[in-house]
């Protein structure tokens, strides 16, 4: 099973490991579909690596970190503009500033209709085999 690569950007996809196990070691068939996932957790989500990215290599190397930011923002409305500006952000606090002004003109542009909040993770599913 080849995983990698739908990983990238969507680290909710671990979420179903234990019974993808199970099925492994039984021989069964399992079908892993993308998990909803809030926008909310998913901006939580970059703000803690982002962070935790910083703490580790710190802000000179911040650089080889876009290229997971850049993976975090697909398949929700605005991701094509949430994309090019976390390729120009230099640290985790640009980083929580963009997400905090894409929210705030998001509720702008929404006002007065119902809030969407959950988006699929991925629209592909994966088949896992023994």
């Amino acid at each position: 099973m080849l995983i990698g690569r739908s990983a990238q950007g969507a680290p909710w996809l671990f979420r179903n490991k234990q019974a993808v196990k199970q099925a492994l070691n039984s021989g069964a068939d399992f079908l892993l579909e993308g998990t909803p996932v809030s926008l909310d957790e998913r901006f939580q989500i970059i703000v803690e690596h982002s962070e935790h990215f910083e703490r580790l290599c710190g802000s000179s190397r911040f650089v080889a970190m876009r290229k997971h930011l850049t993976w975090y923002c697909r398949n929700f409305r605005g991701a094509a503009e949430m994309r090019a500006q976390m390729t120009r952000a230099s640290n985790a606090a640009e980083v929580r500033r963009t997400l905090a002004d894409f929210l705030t003109r998001g509720e702008e542009v929404h006002a007065g209709s119902p809030a969407v909040h959950m988006y699929p993770a991925e629209p592909a599913m994966l088949s896992v085999s023994a």
